[in-house]
């Protein structure tokens, strides 16, 4: 059924790709209409890291801190999820400025140095407390 969307001259349908980056930077908007959750957001925030604005589900963000209409756009049900994309594409400005604040909120919740400065801090307070309690 996708592969027949190949038809339409404006569609590319790839299939697998190297690297997603290369895709990303040349799209408007990134649609992620997910239905089921199986740690597929990681698309989702590929996409805002980018620098593309986003939109998807309630259960594409659920597990993101991230907010409606501010770092990203979130649609259930068909029409409401079509007009999320359409309203990018009709505000320009609007789209650079969830592009933007989603951009943002991936350096600020997902940025790998920050994450494993947290674990590390993490690790010796929990190694502390364990010294702790056996040397009582």
């Amino acid at each position: 059924q996708v592969s027949r969307l190949a038809g339409d001259p404006r569609i590319i349908v790839t299939g697998t790709v190297e690297d997603i980056r290369v895709y990303l930077r040349t799209g408007s908007v990134s649609v992620s209409p997910i239905i089921y959750g199986a740690g597929i957001q990681n698309k989702v925030l590929e996409a805002m890291a980018s620098g593309i604005p986003v939109v998807t589900t309630s259960l594409g963000s659920s597990s993101l801190r991230a907010r409606d209409g501010e770092e990203l756009m979130i649609g259930d049900g068909p029409e409401a999820f079509a007009s999320k994309i359409k309203l990018l594409f009709d505000r320009p400005e609007l789209a650079q400025e969830i592009a933007s604040r989603g951009r943002m909120y991936v350096e600020d919740h997902h940025d790998w140095g920050k994450i494993s400065a947290k674990l590390a801090t993490l690790y010796q307070e929990t190694i502390s407390q364990y010294h702790q309690k056996v040397a009582y």
